[in-house]
Parts: C-alpha cells; sequence; structure tokens
C-alpha cells in the first residue's frame, strides 16, 4: 500500500494489520500542529471522504494499492463554502420575490417551476452549514450544547419548508404566496444568522481579527475538522429536514 499525502509519497508508519482509520489517524496526528486537517480522501482512485467512508474505515489498510489523502485549512474550506453559501441564498431570495410575483398573476405553473430551482438552492443552503459544522467539528465530544444552539436557530426552517410542501400537496397557491411573502423572510434571516455565527468564528471569515483569536479559531477548527472523517458532516442537520421528493 501507497501512502501519498498531498501528491507526496509518505512512508506509512501503521502496523500491518492496522485499518485505514488507523492510517488515517496517523495522517491526522502528523499534520495537527501545521493546523492542518483531512479534507480528501482517494482510495485507488476512488473519492471515498463523505457518506461512503464510514464503510470502509474498518478495511485494512493494506487492502488498498495507494491512499491519497489530501490536507487543508479547515478555516479558509469553511469560510468558502459558508460565503459560497450565502451568495446562493441571496440568489434564492431575488427567486422568492419573483416566485410571489408569479403566484400573484396566476401563473401557478411557471411558479411551481421556479420553486423546484428555489428549494435547490435552499437544499445547498442547509448542506454547506451542516457540512461546515461536521468539519469544524461542532458536533462532536463535548460540544452538544453548541450543535443544539445552532439546530434551535435552524427551527424555523423546517417548519417553512414543511408548509411549503403542504401548500404544494394541496395545491393551494394562495397560501403558498403567503409562506413565501411573509413567513419564509424568518428562514432567510435563520440562515444568514447561523453563516454569520459560523464564519465569526473564524479568523479567515472576519479580517483583522487579533493573532490570538486567530491562532485559538484555526486551532480549535483543526481539531474538529480532523474528525471529521468519524462522523459524517451533515447527519444531524439533514436528518430534520423533510423530503421534498414527492413536489
Amino acid at each position: 500500500m501507497e501512502l501519498y499525502v498531498d501528491g507526496i509519497l509518505r512512508p506509512c508508519r501503521v502496523d500491518g494489520d492496522a485499518t485505514l482509520h488507523d492510517a488515517l489517524e496517523t495522517v491526522r496526528r502528523e499534520n495537527a500542529e501545521g493546523n492542518r486537517a483531512i479534507i480528501g480522501l482517494t482510495c485507488d482512485g476512488r473519492d471515498v471522504l463523505g457518506d461512503s467512508l464510514h464503510g470502509l474505515l474498518d478495511e485494512p489498510a493494506e487492502s488498498f494499492g495507494r491512499i491519497d489523502v489530501r490536507t487543508g485549512s479547515p478555516g479558509k474550506l469553511v469560510a468558502h463554502a459558508l460565503n459560497d453559501a450565502r451568495e446562493t441564498l441571496e440568489a434564492a431570495d431575488r427567486d422568492r420575490q419573483e416566485l410571489v410575483r408569479l403566484l400573484g398573476t396566476g401563473r401557478q405553473g411557471d411558479a411551481v417551476i421556479m420553486l423546484g430551482s428555489c428549494l435547490g438552492r435552499w437544499w445547498q443552503t442547509n448542506e454547506a452549514i451542516s457540512k461546515s459544522l461536521g468539519l469544524l467539528g461542532v458536533i462532536g465530544e463535548g460540544t452538544e450544547g453548541a450543535w443544539e444552539q445552532l439546530a434551535d436557530a435552524l427551527e424555523p426552517v423546517t417548519a417553512r419548508l414543511t408548509d411549503i410542501r403542504d401548500a404544494v400537496k394541496a395545491q393551494d397557491y394562495v397560501s403558498l404566496a403567503d409562506i413565501l411573502e411573509y413567513e419564509f423572510a424568518e428562514v432567510t434571516q435563520a440562515w444568514r444568522g447561523v453563516i454569520d455565527r459560523m464564519l465569526n468564528e473564524l479568523p479567515e471569515g472576519r479580517p483583522g481579527e487579533s493573532q490570538s483569536r486567530t491562532k485559538r479559531a484555526t486551532s480549535d477548527g483543526a481539531k474538529g475538522a480532523a474528525r471529521a472523517p468519524q462522523s459524517p458532516a451533515g447527519e444531524p442537520a439533514t436528518s430534520r429536514d423533510p423530503d421534498f421528493n414527492s413536489l
């Protein structure tokens, strides 16, 4: 088995019966002091850092011909993802206003088509937040309180999206227009609030922070991100999302 870290062949300092998890832990420890975390993993050419990783963690490391590990600054990665999510959210909010206009002029068919685009963007926003939480280790040992606070902040999201689903199923376009025009502002604000709170904890998200805060936040992010392979990002948030497959 060959182990590459950021494209460089490295000696694999694990026993012959070591698992993939053991190999990743070795890489994590060797990179922890440099505030770098595992952000990508390829096994024999297959990208497996995500939901498929759990099924491979207990596999013998020697069962793979080549393991490629990519490391990076978790803070920079999360800040980039969250800023992209904020742009996606603003685009979705513009579409929401157009949706209200279409419904108000009786163009329900066009509105339902555009609603699909909005739902996709809202899903992307929620995914970005969920995966960022996982990468930073907000969901992990001793941090249940932090997750609960963010879950409470996202509570309006689940309720309003469920209301939209029910209105579409019932073809109640008057209620749908009211939800989108008046109540969904609460959802947008909840997402904005969570994104801003997370960016406020990242030195990369707030230029001009003091050096001590930068070191602390980056170190905390790196420690949490290194746990990400053991806890798939996004599960707690996505498990609460309503099912829109029937739309």
